[in-house]
């Protein structure tokens, strides 16, 4: 990714994020885990009903002053389902984050994905010290030099883990009559 690709990047965040700030002082949306795709919409009640670990992701979410965003999208620089950006806004009251999610995999990799990327944003907003982008890179890479380009944290696998292990028992205790 160039610099400037990267720049561009960054505008269009900082200009969702003013869009994200105006929409949330008119009173639209009280939940802090939150998508205006319908698409989105529907897996985060499909999880939340068919995993106890994802529910209980969201109500930590919930219990936060951070307010999540998943939109659909691609990763700038990454072949992967999801991530949590490395961009955050911050009033005195809450702290904005987002997850990019590519809606072209199954719903049960996508709800792995989310509470994978939920896990990430429930790490930074476990700091509140945390309240830039800048934050959230110095949080992962405290030295300031990654190693790789991706990156990843225990907890955020076993999450994921936890969550296709509930979603495909449910499946099939239901005898495959309910897809997630």
């Amino acid at each position: 990714m160039t610099v400037r690709t990267l720049f561009v990047w960054v505008i269009c965040e900082l200009a969702l994020i003013a869009l994200v700030a105006e929409g949330a002082a008119a009173g639209q949306d009280t939940r802090r885990v939150r998508s205006d795709s319908a698409a989105i919409s529907a897996l985060l009640d499909s999880g939340s009903q068919g995993s106890a670990t994802f529910k209980q992701l969201v109500l930590a979410v919930e219990g936060t002053d951070g307010v999540v965003y998943i939109r659909p999208g691609k990763c700038p620089g990454y072949r992967v389902k999801g991530c949590l950006l490395h961009a955050m806004s911050a009033t005195p009251e809450r702290r904005y984050l987002w997850i990019a999610l590519d809606l072209s995999f199954e719903p049960v990799d996508l709800m792995v994905t989310i509470a994978h990327e939920l896990r990430h944003a429930l790490e930074i907003l476990s700091d509140g010290s945390i309240r830039t982008g800048r934050g959230i890179f110095a949080f992962y890479y405290p030295d300031g030099n990654p190693a790789t380009r991706t990156l990843e944290t225990a907890a955020a696998l076993a999450t994921g883990g936890a969550v296709r292990r509930e979603l495909t028992q449910k499946a099939t205790s239901d005898g495959g009559a309910r897809r997630p």
